[in-house]
């Protein structure tokens, strides 16, 4: 009898390293993705002379794993490390378009359907592999009150996402769901602390701001303040639950640092500069 190991290591056979690697951190069975290829994927994003391999390898699994939840979950989950620790502007374009294909047919399992969408705004995101930095929120404070206000659009509606989808409550199926529920979970604690930084400029510049800006609808800056609000509440659930999910104390700075300790450090670029 061939056993799974040998089977996979036949499917992999004529595959050069990047697909193998691509294919092993998403194969169908009952584990998380393996990091090591998930590392090794995100890396090699990085690599100008690789991109084009890694974008090929990366659309190709994404248009075959519909069928399959295991494969599926594993396959965003790869696609989220790609897009917050390496080089999503250079190999993600063929996927996000894959995956928006997928995900208007409604051609993926009901559990990872509901993850799909969010993933494909994280992806398009420009600051989509800064967020996550520890020196992020540092670095919203420092930008001025109108550049703050047009960043936060785009944060504060993919921290709405990240919230909602960490927060549900239906049951986890596999260790694959579980690890993407948790690196949406730390997307959401990264981009409330960025938020909150610059929610803080938008109070400090509150009084001298335009009243045209202040009341602009959509995404004036009173808007800003009240959706940073609403956040703060659902932040705050969410640290229990982290909490409870990693059996310790759940601090949310903390778990910022520790989703960050592994990250490929991409220079400060966009919102940032």
């Amino acid at each position: 009898p061939i056993w799974p190991g040998g089977l996979r290591n036949l499917q992999t056979a004529a595959m050069d390293e990047i697909s193998t690697a691509v294919f092993k951190a998403t194969t169908d069975d009952l584990f998380e993705p393996k990091e090591k290829h998930v590392v090794a994927v995100a890396r090699w994003s990085c690599e100008p002379e690789l991109q084009e391999q890694v974008a090929s390898a990366l659309a190709k699994r994404v248009s075959t794993c519909g069928a399959r939840p295991v494969t599926t979950a594993k396959t965003l989950f790869l696609l989220h490390r790609v897009a917050t620790t390496g080089e999503p502007e250079a190999v993600l374009g063929p996927s996000v378009a894959e995956l928006r294909s997928l995900v208007e047919r409604r051609s993926l399992p009901a559990a990872e359907l509901a993850y799909a969408p969010y993933i494909v705004g994280l992806c398009e995101w420009d600051d989509c592999n800064l967020f996550r930095r520890p020196d992020a929120p540092a670095c919203w404070r420092g930008m001025p009150l109108p550049a703050v206000l047009e960043g936060l659009r785009p944060l504060q509606a993919l921290a709405e996402q990240a919230l909602e989808l960490a927060l549900d409550a239906s049951e986890v199926t596999t260790p694959a769901v579980a690890a993407l529920r948790l690196a949406v979970a730390e997307d959401a604690f990264a981009m409330f602390l960025c938020e909150t930084a610059g929610a803080a400029v938008l109070q400090d510049g509150l009084l001298a701001a335009p009243l045209a800006l202040v009341n602009l609808r959509p995404g004036g800056l009173l808007e800003a303040l009240r959706a940073s609000n609403r956040h703060a509440e659902d932040a705050l659930m969410l640290q229990e639950a982290l909490g409870s999910w990693r059996g310790g104390s759940g601090r949310l700075d903390a778990v910022f640092l520790a989703s960050s300790s592994h990250a490929y450090q991409a220079p400060l670029t966009s919102v940032f500069q």
